[in-house]
């Protein structure tokens, strides 16, 4: 529309510029992220999949595309969606089997030891559930995904976000360094074979953790 002006999102909880913008009507996320009035963003969050809530995007006009067409005769229009992957690493002992629930659709599949689980999910999926049996064992495991909700690094809640990823136990995720953060840390510079580690978190600690975690 002619003369309308964009309008400010205030970022949720488990909300990416994905989210944002399929919630907007926008079949990509770059027509939002990159918009020039949302430099002030990018320069806070140079990831788009990884924003904070309480962030404010701004949502652009929507700007009609305009087609010349010849009248008397039929044509075709193909609309082009952008792609959403969901990647999940999987760090388990043997190959597994996988059931993957997002957006009302389910996947399945083999993933080996060490490998990514990698499917095509809906944009605005917020929520999801994984389920993965590991050859030869007599149960299976079972995850809750909050989807799009991994803050940076440089905030304590991603950090805290990512020890739990791990399995290092890291407590509560609301920001506030507490006794589980910090054993989860010194645990973690334990495995990379720090002497005397201590539960302080430094910028080697989140550079080595962001490096462990893949992201």
């Amino acid at each position: 529309m002619i003369g309308a002006v964009p309008t400010n999102h205030k970022v949720g909880s488990g909300e990416c510029a994905s989210h944002v913008a399929a919630k907007n009507g926008f079949r990509r996320w770059q027509t939002v992220y990159d918009d020039p009035d949302n430099q002030p963003l990018r320069e806070a969050r140079n990831n788009p999949n990884q924003l904070v809530p309480g962030d404010s995007v701004v949502v652009p006009d929507k700007q009609a595309k305009v087609v010349g067409l010849a009248s008397g005769k039929e044509h075709q229009l193909v609309v082009r969606v952008q792609r959403t992957w969901l990647r999940i690493k999987l760090d388990c002992p043997r190959p597994a089997s996988y059931v993957l629930e997002v957006g009302g659709k389910t996947f399945s599949g083999t993933v080996n030891p060490g490998g990514v689980i990698e499917e095509q999910v809906p944009a605005a999926a917020v929520a999801g559930e994984l389920i993965v049996t590991t050859w030869g064992a007599f149960e299976s495991d079972r995850w809750t995904l909050d989807i799009g909700s991994l803050q940076p690094i440089d905030t304590l809640v991603g950090v805290q976000q990512r020890l739990n990823n791990l399995g290092l136990f890291a407590g509560a995720e609301e920001g506030k360094m507490n006794d589980a953060t910090r054993g989860a840390l010194r645990t973690f510079k334990r495995m990379r074979g720090t002497p005397q580690p201590d539960g302080e978190l430094d910028e080697a600690t989140r550079t080595a953790l962001l490096n462990e975690h893949g992201g």
